[in-house]
């Protein structure tokens, strides 16, 4: 009888725990659903928003962001989204955490999503406008980017997800923030006081933050080539093909943002954001000028022959 028991004891500490892991991996069984929210849909211009019935008059105000925003980037990328874009709305993060939208548990400091297969987009409304205008057109910016790529259900892993998470994220940190952000402005500071700013090559290093640090550099570039020109690196990244599949976008991007840096052979370990040196540090300073003091230059990519520098508009509230 205590061998049966002590056999008992053994089965349930070796199964439990398989069972938990099970139940766990499970698809939706541990996203607690507390209620179920009654969408309606709102149909603007160029977008579908979902919405239910207590958060109706932020619905309305956030289609109105979502219109303007949809103005600024497809200007800048010089791109129509090919199909309307959905945008799921939730009233509060503990809303937003129970959708079925996405798999999985979201965590905290999620404020939005845009899902790639079907491109939609969800987010809660956050405390200030500001916040919430900040987080749609930074969504509405990765929608734009999985439209250009073809990012969809049926490209599996490739389009924009095999392109650099800085060149991806700060992009839309870029167009959604402008080229001046204090969070930003402080890592900068604080790498170059250290002397610790990483080259181009080592921005795929997860210690180096892809929001902040793919931010300084396309400041830097739309500062300098005018921001259209992003929608031609973005482009040209996507249409490079190699033997390696995705990895050939990942090095023409890299590629076209060295030469953006005016980095060439032997200098490309150099400081993305510097260039080392006095002369870096006074293109660093140049890149920070207002627009009408600044010089046309010109950066060559295979959709953009001679692109002349124009000034930095997206991301400012108007």
């Amino acid at each position: 009888m205590a061998k049966f028991r002590a056999l008992i004891a053994w089965c349930v500490l070796v199964l439990l725990p398989a069972t938990a892991l099970a139940q766990g991996g499970y698809f939706g069984r541990n996203k607690v659903q507390y209620r179920q929210f009654d969408f309606k849909v709102l149909k603007t211009e160029h977008f579908d928003i979902y919405f239910y019935q207590e958060e109706e008059n932020a619905a309305r105000m956030t289609a109105r962001l979502a219109e303007r925003w949809y103005a600024r980037l497809s200007k800048l990328f010089d791109h129509q989204l090919r199909s309307r874009q959905p945008v799921v709305l939730y009233a509060s993060n503990p809303h937003f955490w129970q959708t079925t939208v996405l798999e999985g548990e979201i965590g905290e400091g999620t404020g939005g999503v845009t899902e790639a297969y079907k491109r939609r987009i969800v987010l809660p409304l956050a405390g200030p406008i500001q916040a919430t205008d900040h987080v749609l057109g930074h969504e509405l910016v990765h929608a734009f980017q999985y439209d250009i790529t073809n990012t969809n259900v049926s490209s599996g892993g490739g389009g924009a997800l095999n392109l650099p998470l800085w060149f991806i994220e700060g992009m839309a940190e870029y167009f959604s923030l402008g080229p001046v952000d204090p969070q930003t402005a402080m890592w900068m500071r604080e790498a170059a006081r250290r002397e610790k700013l990483p080259t181009i090559d080592e921005l795929d290093n997860p210690r180096y933050f892809p929001y902040r640090y793919g931010h300084a550099l396309w400041a830097y570039i739309g500062g300098r080539f005018g921001d259209q020109v992003i929608g031609d690196m973005l482009r040209a990244g996507a249409a490079a093909r190699g033997s390696r599949g995705g990895g050939a976008g990942h090095r023409r991007v890299v590629a076209l943002c060295r030469r953006a840096c005016g980095i060439r052979g032997r200098n490309r370990h150099q400081p993305a954001a510097l260039e080392g040196g006095r002369r870096g540090r006074g293109r660093a300073r140049r890149a920070h000028r207002p627009a009408h003091t600044r010089s046309a230059t010109t950066l060559k990519t295979p959709n953009n022959k001679n692109r002349e520098a124009g000034s930095i508009t997206a991301g400012r509230n108007s």
